[in-house]
């Protein structure tokens, strides 16, 4: 019986993996005229539109992760049923999210709907906690060692998935706050780079503590890859913002650098410790 219900969630993770590619397709060009208005405010944490480009990589992935899961060499992986949730809520929250974006209006128009706005914010929430967990649960277990492509696959999507919804929830949540109005209390500039120099912060913290090599780097690259986009949209426009932006980059880099060359060297150390024993 278990055998059976694991094929059946799995062919249905494979389907929600694919039917966001057909739902980005038919809604891309409602997403893009709401999204095209909203850069012409003055929300600081809205990267460049190349960044953007990122979802496809991310729902690449997703799509070839599923499919591995499906093959019927990882059946027999009991303890894999764990990851499906997580990648299920990431699979439908994009899509509900890409819904609740269309629904919310345009900005300062009769459409705009502020219950749909802070809609997307709570579903890009969800999403952000369930990458979250699934990061956090490939970074702490080792079940699926034996199949190294299942296993490297899974910890670079939830890189990517976790590092980009660390933006993604940020921009929500700037944008709902300039939608309600929010900023005649907060000064954006200061907000901005405030939450961009905690992300930096936030992120080193979770380098030094990642175990897995994969995870950390596909994490770091993903953020720093949005802090570009994030940098090249105020550029000329708020320094203050590129500063604290610029800093971030730069505390990123150089905490996954050194954790790198620390995690090489252990490596090298650990097989000379080794082969001195056996010689």
């Amino acid at each position: 019986m278990f055998f059976v219900k694991e094929i059946v969630i799995r062919y249905i993770l494979l389907t929600l993996a694919i039917s966001q590619i057909v739902i980005s397709f038919v809604l891309s060009e409602s997403l893009q005229k709401t999204s095209l208005l909203r850069s012409d405010f003055d929300l600081y944490i809205i990267p460049s539109g190349f960044t953007f480009g990122i979802w496809i990589a991310i729902i690449v992935l997703g799509i070839i992760v599923s499919f591995i899961c499906v093959l019927p060499k990882n059946f027999q992986i009991k303890a894999n049923s764990g990851i499906t949730l997580n990648l299920g809520i990431l699979y439908t929250g994009y899509t509900l999210w890409l819904l609740a974006a269309i629904e919310s209006g345009e900005y300062f128009s009769p459409n705009f709907d502020p219950t749909m706005m802070m809609i997307t914010v709570i579903i890009i929430s969800v999403m952000l906690v369930s990458a979250g967990t699934l990061y956090r649960k490939m970074d702490k277990d080792t079940f699926l060692d034996t199949r190294a492509l299942l296993a490297t696959s899974i910890r670079v999507l939830s890189g990517l998935y976790f590092g980009w919804l660390t933006i993604a929830t940020l921009a929500n949540i700037t944008s709902c706050f300039f939608a309600m109005n929010y900023f005649a209390f907060l000064d954006p500039v200061l907000t901005a780079a405030t939450l961009l120099t905690g992300t930096g912060a936030m992120t080193i913290v979770i380098i030094t503590l990642s175990r897995n090599t994969v995870l950390y780097t596909s994490l770091s690259l993903t953020i720093i890859w949005s802090l570009l986009g994030i940098l090249s949209a105020n550029l000329g426009r708020e320094p203050t913002v590129s500063a604290a932006t610029i800093v971030a980059i730069i505390g990123i880099t150089t905490a996954l650098s050194i954790k790198t060359i620390l995690t090489k060297y252990n490596y090298f150390s650990g097989t000379r410790l080794l082969k001195h024993r056996f010689d």
